[in-house]
């Protein structure tokens, strides 16, 4: 078990490493490469042509110039170009509510990762030293005659209680671990 866990924030900036974070970046830049590609058809192009051109009645041959001007009134491309928004729209607001829900989901384990961690530390630091120090000076009394065996097997309960609450938080700890260094895709030291 570490000596202390990262704060909360620091952890949250490793979100965006997550795969179901990341991968609405790719989807974003395909919506806004559509919506482009959507307005740049909406424009339409001057066309040049030029030829020859063979009359056969006459056995002559002409230079042929063309030039097209669209007037630009019957379809600049206007539902793709608002298809496009708005699908770059709903892909923005998907990508948020991802990011959302993993944040959610990693505060809940975070809050179970550092009560965990503060069970355990508590336990280690000052319950085991206290009950160890109970069970010693109980079998240290009936050895001398003062107390009789119940209160050791009752000091000896109480010492193994406090060591499985510790197993226990420990175990807590590092299910809730897994958990924040699955959705952040670091491990935390």
């Amino acid at each position: 078990m570490p000596d202390s866990i990262p704060f909360f924030d620091k952890i949250t900036g490793y979100l965006d490493d997550n795969p179901e974070v990341a991968r609405w970046a790719v989807e974003v830049k395909k919506a806004k490469a559509a919506y482009q590609l959507a307005k740049a058809r909406s424009k339409q192009d001057i066309t040049l042509s030029a030829g020859v051109k063979r009359f056969s009645e006459t056995d002559i041959n002409a230079m042929v110039v063309g030039v097209t001007i669209p007037i630009g009134v019957s379809n600049r491309n206007q539902g793709r170009r608002r298809q496009a928004i708005y699908q770059l729209a709903k892909i923005r607001q998907q990508q948020r509510a991802a990011r959302t829900r993993l944040q959610t989901q990693l505060a809940g384990y975070y809050n179970e990762m550092a009560n965990a961690f503060a069970s355990a530390t508590e336990l280690k630091q000052k319950v085991l030293p206290a009950a160890a120090g109970v069970f010693k000076a109980s079998k240290t009394g009936y050895r001398q005659g003062k107390l009789d065996y119940l209160n050791v097997l009752h000091s000896q309960r109480i010492l193994f209680k406090a060591m499985s609450r510790h197993v226990e938080a420990l175990r807590d700890f590092h299910k809730a671990k897994a958990q924040v260094e699955r959705l952040t895709a670091r491990k935390i030291k």
